[in-house]
């Protein structure tokens, strides 16, 4: 599998930030004098991991007992009226 290599036994990484920040599911942040604009994910890193990820995500939701992931999702969705795709 391409993203045990990627990431490796993982002691290079000292908390889950940075593995986050490896992998691409970071926002990408723009700073201007002291104005931060935060936008969509960076992207950079495994594709392959990022969309594994996704499709362990959505298998959660869509679960019986979904737990706090789904709890979120149908919060988001019905409250604050958001694509449910772009969570």
């Amino acid at each position: 599998m391409a993203f045990c290599t990627y990431i490796g036994n993982g002691k290079r990484f000292t908390n889950a930030s940075q593995v986050a920040n490896c992998i691409g599911l970071v926002p990408r942040i723009d700073i201007s004098c002291n104005i931060q604009r935060y936008g969509g994910i960076t992207k950079h890193g495994n594709a392959y991991l990022r969309s594994l990820l996704v499709m362990a995500s959505w298998v959660l939701v869509r679960s019986r007992n979904g737990g706090a992931l789904q709890k979120r999702y149908f919060y988001t969705t019905a409250t604050q009226r958001k694509n449910k795709k772009k969570q």
